[in-house]
């Protein structure tokens, strides 16, 4: 509460913690899903813009979601991860997989082995207002 306190005093801004029912992506495994389980290899992410190939090599699942996460797509869209998925994943995407819309990445997601729905779901957000 102190720093709270000090981030008013000094700055004016305030800090709350609010629960909104927000439109979320939800990801979990689908019938196919063992196809992107890894063999092994070296541990490797490559899905800079400027890459030709883009994927994700013998990778948790979580790797995925920060990845969906930062898609210009869905950056209003909060990914949930059910999949709850241990083992590693290998992952190709296209190489214009950040000019893709919402439903074309839902269709590859889908394709890749995921079960894939838009659900709103009651999730807790940092609310920062400056006064």
């Amino acid at each position: 509460i102190f720093m709270q306190q000090d981030l008013f005093r000094y700055f004016r801004i305030s800090v709350a913690q609010k629960v909104i029912s927000s439109r979320c992506l939800i990801l979990r495994p689908g019938n196919k899903i063992n196809k992107i389980f890894s063999h092994g290899g070296r541990s490797a992410l490559d899905v800079e813009a400027s890459s030709v190939r883009k994927y994700i090599a013998n990778l948790p699942v979580s790797h995925l979601i920060n990845v969906l996460n930062n898609h210009p797509v869905l950056k209003s869209i909060p990914v949930v991860n059910e999949t709850n998925i241990e083992a590693h994943i290998d992952l190709d995407f296209p190489s214009n997989f950040f000019e893709l819309n919402e439903e074309a990445l839902i269709a590859l997601l889908k394709k890749r082995g995921f079960d894939v729905s838009i659900q709103y779901r009651d999730i807790p957000y940092t609310i920062i207002n400056e006064e």
